[in-house]
Parts: C-alpha cells; sequence; structure tokens
C-alpha cells in the first residue's frame, strides 16, 4: 500500500476476526520485516494469544493497525504480554497505536 493509495477518514477499532489474519500477516510483514519470526518474544508465546484482547484498526474499511495480547507466565504466574502493536508504516505517529492500547 503507498501513501497515495491510504485511504483518510474516521478510524474504528474492532475485535480481530479470522478472516482478518492475512491482512494482518501482511501489515506485520510491513511493520516488522522478514526477521520478525526470529525476535526471541516469540518464544515466550507459547499458545494463542487472547481472543478478548485481540483488535484491529481501520481507516475507511482497511486494516490500519493490530494489537495482540498473549498469555505468558513469569515467575510461576500467568501475566499478559502485548504485543505486537503495529502500525502501517504510512500511518505510524498519528496516534492509531494509542488508540488500539487505550482501547484493549
Amino acid at each position: 500500500m503507498s501513501a497515495k493509495s491510504m485511504p483518510a477518514g474516521k478510524s474504528d477499532i474492532r475485535a480481530q476476526n479470522v478472516s482478518d489474519l492475512p491482512a494482518i500477516e501482511d501489515l506485520m510483514a510491513e511493520a516488522f520485516g522478514a526477521g520478525r519470526h526470529h525476535r526471541s518474544v516469540r518464544h515466550l508465546r507459547l499458545c494463542a494469544p487472547v481472543d478478548k484482547l485481540c483488535f484491529v484498526i481501520e481507516i475507511e474499511n482497511q486494516l490500519v493497525g493490530s494489537i495482540r495480547y498473549w498469555p505468558i507466565m513469569v515467575a510461576q504466574k500467568t501475566q499478559l504480554l502485548l504485543g505486537p502493536l503495529a502500525i502501517h508504516p504510512d500511518y505510524k505517529g498519528q496516534g492509531y497505536g494509542k488508540k488500539l492500547v487505550s482501547h484493549s
């Protein structure tokens, strides 16, 4: 998605659904690059993310951001790990990440 093709308008936050997964994967690739699968934080995520804490942000029905939380064990206690939080590079610095964190 180029800057010229980016939609402008009101943002909407909603729960992530299965049909969003390909767009989220594309967003993660765009935001974090090919090496994202080799980051050490991925080893902490031993199960699926918490569905009720997975959200996307859209502008004119175009997915431009995603947030997920994962259960992890720390000191024998279940904790939540925020991340990834991804915003399409053309929308970074415009407050969409803050909106997702506040909403979640």
